[in-house]
């Protein structure tokens, strides 16, 4: 099948690269399927190239560069994007909402976008290449892959961007290993491509960057920062910044390499003010092997460096701070400028850079030419192609290839799907014709069209045939070949197929799927293909029609965005007819869960507020397929999966104040709610004031009382965040004590217990807030004098006289508060009997500090009876003292 690789080959001989580079080129080569509008009334100096769809995706497996290390979402979870809708479920922008994914399209077209499309998660692959025609096509906005956003690892591939607002695609905020390969942007109002603000280790290749919007007029931006960028193999068609390299705009030194721009053909900047690539301000570049042509522009600006020999240049504005250090080698001007090269300041050791496969400018031109862009080419990319040709690179033999080696079965014939490609040299003619010829076969072969690259063949007997296809460009000429396998007629098939298990996917758990979901069987037939496939979701009594692939004697039956309402029970089965009859599968019964999970999250058991970081999620959730994973941010955004639990340490952010927590639930068939739920609790760390106004209702200070528990009343305490909670209290002798941090109330009064006699009570209080703070100090009250004791008795005299008793008293005494300093003394008496303890009958005769007292005028022979109550100065009363005698 390895024919001719024609100029191609001639030129990786010449190139400078490794043999292992030529055999990588020469191998691509072999992939693309290269189609050339011939002759007619295509300019002859045209290159116009139309590349097929499968080429480019094989050749879009293995990256170089800086950003060629990352896995992108390779051992992921693969997402399908299920229509072109602007947002929700199935939709391209719900699919980067998480990282650790590959995503895949089940389906082309434009996608009309209302904002910009934010990667939100790492290690993701953007699969385009997985689409229908016509491929993917962003319209209105971008793309955006910033470090704020968590976006690392991404590998984007084979979409469009169409007429964005802003950037077409913005990779900034310290984005990393980041790969763009097959892309195509043109209209945006901004830049194609900005690469910016700390980005680093970032490959864009193969991509088409066309014209933005005339009102700015610019490619690409690598500024603010930027490092180990490497771009390859990409178209550049705008005016101005193809690209524009800056570390900043006051010229701080780059400390590693900024960019490694190699084998890139940038093409039509235009007159005036317009330029190629300018490197100015601080940046360490390579620029080599690039292909330079200004379609009639002005031609020393397709490549400016500024320097310090080259200061005088318009765009180094004669300030020392644009220099830059810059390896420039290789480059080809299609405008025939010999000095494009003489602008670097390095000699003859590029800065460090990976590996990438480099050939001639020229060479390098042509295949971008034939390879880049999103594939197939739309109409917008297929004009700026056609519209370039590489003047100066001289003729190249056309490259050719055959088809893919078929197996066929009389009498049918083998379709040939023969590509060629040119540089449309020499001119004249500046065309190039294809023929087939049979090159061997043991019979007759008759060509629809021997002329044209795809046509058929027909074959007047079974065998091995070896056909030839060769281009001639009217001086050179290159040939490829193909082996076709044509097999007698097989005898009738009497078989029907033979089913495998019928397989829901899509996120299936037990008998739950998701909707939509996909179905597929696999059948054999031996004899005869299988020509039609059905599939059914209620037991057989509607049959609708599924797709057929494979070959014999094994087929796959497949029917993808199979739908159902949530709870619903389908009953599944797939059939496959051939010339046989027809074969049916074991049916399977499942249930669709299309609904997310519903569910809430409490913290610290629903606590109002916290004084730590770290506390407790309580998780309930509930769906028909059962919970499998939960995502839990301090943001409204997911980040990292984990498997569902029921409660979980976590850490609150710092800073006090409102916190929310943010919960994600996905069932086990992959429903994830898309609102989070959320639990709130208030971070208090600052500590409640103390009460500003402490007094007793019921004592005096320093003042004694017989009142053993004392009523204490407080207010003003605060707290402006949690608020107040309670109270510490603490009685005891000392000034100064901080209670414990045991809250005894929440009220602002309390009672003390039964104080012992002493001077010296203090009452001390601390205050408590409702995240648990404490205040550091605490409010003292006191002292509060008590003495609860009543006074020690003495004696008490009598003494009858003439119609008198003489009374006197001593002895008594206090040893706490001391006797009252007035009306110590309460004298009673009765005729009836002794008075009762502590005074309180009979009828007082005397009340102050005396020591003795004579009760006159009294009747005589009638006995007295007397008792003599002392008091102190705490208002206790003495049981008193006795005495009785008869007046003469």
């Amino acid at each position: 099948m390895i024919a001719a690789i024609g100029s191609f080959l001639s030129r990786l001989n010449h190139s400078k690269k490794s043999t292992l580079a030529k055999q990588v080129l020469i191998v691509s080569a072999f992939a693309a399927i290269v189609i050339i509008v011939l002759g007619g009334t295509e300019s002859r100096d045209s290159l116009r190239i139309i590349m097929g769809w499968g080429a480019a995706e094989a050749a879009d497996t293995i990256y170089q560069g800086f950003g060629a290390t990352t896995p992108g979402g390779s051992g992921g979870e693969v997402v399908h994007v299920t229509n072109l809708n602007d947002s929700g479920p199935g939709s391209l922008r719900d699919a980067v909402s998480l990282g650790s994914r590959t995503i895949v399209f089940d389906v082309g077209g434009e996608i009309v976008l209302s904002n910009h499309i934010f990667v939100r998660g790492a290690f993701i692959t953007i699969d385009g290449f997985t689409a229908p025609s016509p491929g993917i096509t962003l319209k209105g906005w971008g793309l955006f892959i910033r470090g704020i956003d968590g976006a690392y690892d991404v590998i984007v591939r084979n979409i469009r961007v169409r007429n964005s607002v802003n950037d077409g695609i913005q990779i900034k905020n310290g984005a990393y290993n980041v790969v763009i390969s097959h892309v195509s942007i043109d209209g945006s109002t901004d830049e194609n491509i900005d690469i910016t603000e700390d980005s680093h280790d970032v490959t864009v290749a193969w991509s088409i960057l066309g014209d933005p919007l005339p009102t700015h007029p610019k490619s690409m931006l690598i500024k603010y920062n930027p490092s180990r960028i490497t771009l390859h193999h990409n178209l550049f068609k705008a005016k101005e910044r193809n690209p524009q390299v800056r570390i900043d705009d006051v010229g701080t030194p780059a400390t590693d390499t900024t960019l490694d721009m190699r084998n890139n053909l940038i093409w039509g900047w235009g007159d005036g003010f317009g330029y190629g690539t300018l490197v100015f301000y601080g940046p360490w570049v390579n620029i080599v092997d690039n292909f330079y042509s200004s379609a009639g522009g002005t031609v020393e600006y397709g490549l400016v460096v500024c320097n310090e020999a080259t200061l005088s240049v318009a765009f180094c504005v004669g300030d020392p701070a644009s220099s830059s250090r810059s390896y420039v080698a290789g480059n080809v001007s299609g405008d025939g400028l010999a000095t494009i090269n003489d602008v670097g300041n390095e000699e003859g050791i590029p800065f460090p850079a990976p590996f990438v496969d480099t050939v001639d400018g020229c060479t390098a031109a042509y295949w971008v030419l034939a390879e880049a862009g999103a594939r197939p080419l739309d109409v917008v990319d297929q004009q700026y192609v056609s519209a370039i040709s590489l003047i100066g690179c001289g003729n190249a033999a056309p490259t050719v290839y055959a088809g893919v080696d078929q197996t066929i079965t009389l009498p049918a014939s083998a379709t040939l799907d023969g590509t060629v490609a040119d540089d449309g040299l020499p001119n004249p003619p500046g065309a190039v014709t294809p023929t087939w010829v049979k090159v061997s076969g043991p019979g007759t072969v008759t060509f629809a069209d021997a002329s044209a690259a795809d046509t058929t063949a027909s074959f007047s007997q079974s065998g091995t045939y070896v056909l030839q296809l060769t281009a001639n460009d009217g001086q050179l000429s290159s040939t490829d070949d193909v082996t076709i396998i044509v097999q007698d007629p097989l005898p009738p098939d009497t078989t029907s197929p033979v089913a495998g298990p019928v397989a829901p996917s899509n996120a299936r758990y037990g008998n739950f799927v998701d909707s939509p979901f996909d179905l597929s069987a696999t059948f054999t037939d031996n004899e005869s293909d299988v020509a039609n496939c059905e599939y059914t979701v209620n037991g057989g009594t509607t049959w609708l029609l599924a797709a057929v692939s494979g070959s014999r004697p094994n087929f796959t039956c497949s029917k993808t965005g199979i739908t159902g309402s949530n709870g619903q029970l389908l009953t599944l089965n797939m059939r496959a007819t051939s010339q046989g009859g027809t074969g049916q599968g074991t049916a399977v019964q499942v249930r669709i869960d299309s609904a997310a999970p519903t569910g809430s999250v409490s913290i610290n058991s629903n606590a109002a507020s916290t004084n730590s970081t770290t506390v407790n999620l309580s998780l309930s959730a509930s769906d028909s397929s059962g919970l499998a994973q939960m995502c839990i941010s301090n943001a409204n955004s997911c980040s990292a999966w984990e498997t569902y639990t029921k409660s979980k340490p976590w850490t609150l952010p710092p800073g006090d104040g409102v916190k929310t927590v943010y919960v994600w639930f996905k069932d086990r068939v992959g429903n994830t709610n898309v609102t989070p739920f959320t639990g709130q609790i208030t971070l208090d760390t600052v500590p409640p004031t103390n009460p500003t106004a402490v007094t007793s209702s019921s004592h005096t200070l320093s003042v004694w009382s017989k009142d053993r528990t004392v009523d204490m009343i407080w207010s003003g305490a605060t707290d402006d965040r949690s608020g107040v909670y309670g109270y510490s209290i603490k009685w005891d002798r000392l000034p100064n004590t901080l209670p414990d941090t045991t809250s005894d109330t929440t009220s602002t009064k309390k009672t003390s217990s039964s104080l012992s006699d002493g001077n010296n009570h203090y009452f001390h209080i601390r205050t408590r807030d409702r995240a648990g703070n404490w205040s550091g100090s605490a409010v003292h009250m006191g002292p509060f004098f008590i003495d609860g004791t009543s006074p020690v008795n003495g004696t008490l005299t009598a003494a009858a006289g003439n119609a008198q008793v003489s009374l006197s008293w001593s002895g008594f005494s206090d040893p706490m508060s001391g006797l009252a300093t007035t009306n110590t003394y309460k004298l009673v008496f009765s005729t009836s009997g002794t008075p009762s303890s502590r005074c309180t009958n009979g009828t007082q005769i005397f009340f102050g500090t005396g020591t003795s007292f004579v009760h006159n005028s009294l009747p005589s022979g009638i006995p007295l009876y007397y008792r003599l109550c002392v008091f102190d100065n705490a208002g206790n009363a003495s049981t008193g003292a006795a005495a009785s005698a008869i007046p003469q």
